[in-house]
């Protein structure tokens, strides 16, 4: 898509954001964390950034991640060999995490101008950065447990539904890697002004796919007719979440570091909206809860327990989990717990294998 094409296309979709964003300002303050209350007076200026500097969108993400682009930018050991760079710690936790899985699988940054090649280390080919180690993780523990395998999908469609996409960096991993296999329409739900930054990260790294911005008082019969279907990405305020009920199903729900910034109420209001129509795996990767969140006095290990059957089980996490994430342990202020849920009704296959920052599970 030329330059210009593509600016027009920003600007018309960045006015229905907007739109998103007037809406939430007149809404009640419940709606929001007061975590992110704070958080998102310091990321509204990703709307006004001029097509040239988006371009560069991914310069920016530090400010969402707390990950600064220009960790690796000077370090001597980018002009590395491939086998030199095997001794750094971020490609040696790269590797762990695609050791035993395709190549197809396998994430690197998108590179939307030169300047991106700054914010990792190129190994065999693929771009690393802090961000996308993370990244991989899940995207290769979903691989593990068959979210990419076709044949898991009768319809021949897969419908995700991610919980808080941050930058949009994972929808456009797995958009990226489903394209091969599967026909995915992926929905973002988050505050519109994280929307924007979706939004605009995955138009520049995907000029050509189709986005669709919910908007309920223009959008229509959109997702009850299954017009959703036609789309790559749908984006969808947080606001306007209890219109997914309107789907026929939702084969996976990913959740990663946003369940443990939110209320109880908050997470538990996606989960009651969500399960009833989830007929695949609900993954996280959160703290038990972020000990900045006063607004959070459960586990989020003991919610989810109450809709699913998790694994691992948390008891499985041993003394790793007990106490973790509170101010008076601060060897475990920042330990992340992943779970693969399903619906109690449901069974696990028995196959499932999940990689994650405290061990290695089997089922």
């Amino acid at each position: 898509m030329e330059l210009d094409t593509l600016k027009k296309v920003i600007d018309k979709d960045k006015q229905a954001i907007l739109k998103l964003i007037d809406r939430s300002a007149h809404k009640e303050a419940e709606d929001i964390s007061s975590i992110w209350r704070d958080a998102i007076q310091f990321l509204s200026f990703v709307k006004d950034l001029s097509i040239e500097s988006l371009l560069n969108i991914r310069l920016h993400t530090g400010f969402i991640t707390g990950v600064p682009w220009f960790k690796h930018a000077h370090q001597p050991y980018r002009l590395w060999s491939d086998e030199e760079k095997e001794s750094l710690p971020i490609v040696k936790n790269y590797f762990r995490l695609v050791r035993d899985i395709p190549s197809e699988i396998c994430c690197s940054e998108p590179v939307s101008s030169p300047l991106i090649e700054s914010v990792g280390v190129r190994y065999q080919g693929n771009l690393i950065s802090d961000d996308l180690v993370r990244y991989q993780r899940c995207i290769s523990n979903l691989y593990r447990i068959g979210v990419f395998d076709e044949s898991n999908y009768s319809d021949g469609h897969t419908t995700i539904v991610e919980i808080g996409g941050g930058y949009g960096a994972v929808a456009h991993h797995i958009s990226a890697i489903s394209e091969a296999n599967l026909r995915l329409t992926y929905f973002i739900v988050d505050l519109p002004e994280m929307l924007m930054w979706s939004y605009l990260y995955l138009r520049i790294n995907n000029p050509d796919k189709k986005i669709f911005i919910y908007n309920p008082e223009e959008s229509g019969s959109f997702l009850s007719s299954g017009e959703y279907a036609d789309y790559d990405f749908v984006l969808f305020s947080n606001l306007d979440a209890r219109d997914l009920k309107k789907l026929s199903k939702v084969d996976h729900v990913i959740n990663l570091l946003s369940f443990q910034e939110m209320e109880e109420s908050q997470v538990r209001n996606y989960l009651e909206i969500l399960s009833p129509i989830l007929e695949g795996y609900f993954y996280s990767e959160n703290f038990s809860k972020h000990w900045m969140n006063s607004e959070l006095n459960v586990a989020l290990s003991e919610i989810y327990s109450d809709y699913f059957d998790l694994f691992p089980e948390p008891a499985q996490y041993g003394d790793k989990i007990i106490g973790a994430n509170s101010e008076e342990n601060s060897d475990k202020l920042w330990s992340l717990f992943t779970f693969a849920c399903i619906k109690k009704e449901r069974t696990f296959s028995g196959n499932e294998k999940l990689v994650t920052s405290n061990g290695v599970f089997f089922k």
